[in-house]
């Protein structure tokens, strides 16, 4: 899953950390070092920073990849089961993508909107 943005001085991705969340890798504008990292808990915790980047050129058109490693791993639907449970999923579940921007505050409209999306790579 690639996300596609311009106009942003800073991006930060947020995800689930969780008993079904395993290994993914994110990938920043197709660049070197990818991240690699593995998500998996006994304590849920929603909303948790997999990555964040400063300093970008507004103008630019910067891209993000999340890839689900978790078929990778052989006993993904089978390790760690809780007690009743038969198999589990291996997702990578990304609450958000914020796009940050500074603005002047003697200019700066609230432009509105609420809203929230969840994602999940399965």
């Amino acid at each position: 899953m690639t996300y596609t943005f311009t106009g942003a001085g800073g991006v930060v991705l947020y995800g689930n950390v969780w008993p079904d969340a395993h290994y993914l890798t994110v990938i920043f504008n197709d660049e070197s070092p990818w991240y690699w990292m593995d998500a998996t808990s006994s304590w849920e915790d929603g909303q948790s920073v997999f990555y964040a980047r400063g300093g970008l050129d507004l103008n630019d058109t910067h891209n993000i990849t999340i890839i689900n490693d978790s078929t990778y791993q052989w006993n993904c639907t089978t390790r760690d089961l809780r007690p009743g449970q038969e198999v589990r999923r291996c997702c990578v579940g990304i609450d958000a993508l914020m796009l940050l921007r500074a603005v002047d505050p003697a200019t700066a409209t609230n432009p509105g909107g609420t809203g929230s999306s969840c994602v999940e790579l399965c």
